[in-house]
């Protein structure tokens, strides 16, 4: 199983990826080594996320929430 998430920065912006674990993914985003962007926002927490049967599933899902406004 795959998960897209939504991730809410200490700036109140959004960060989008997917992993297969999102627990573990949101640990290693707060630790510091998620990526360069919610590394320089600290903490994140989890605004959403959503549950899909491929990876290929939950790319094109990231890549249609990444076009969406930030607002």
């Amino acid at each position: 199983m795959m998960w897209v998430y939504i991730l809410r920065c200490s700036d109140d912006t959004f960060y989008v990826g997917h992993a297969n674990d999102v627990v573990s993914r949101l640990k290693t985003h707060n630790d510091g080594h998620g990526g360069q962007y919610t590394a320089q926002r600290l903490p994140v927490t989890l605004a959403y996320s959503e549950q899909h049967d491929t990876t290929e599933s939950a790319i094109t899902r990231e890549r249609q929430l990444k076009r969406w406004v930030r607002k």
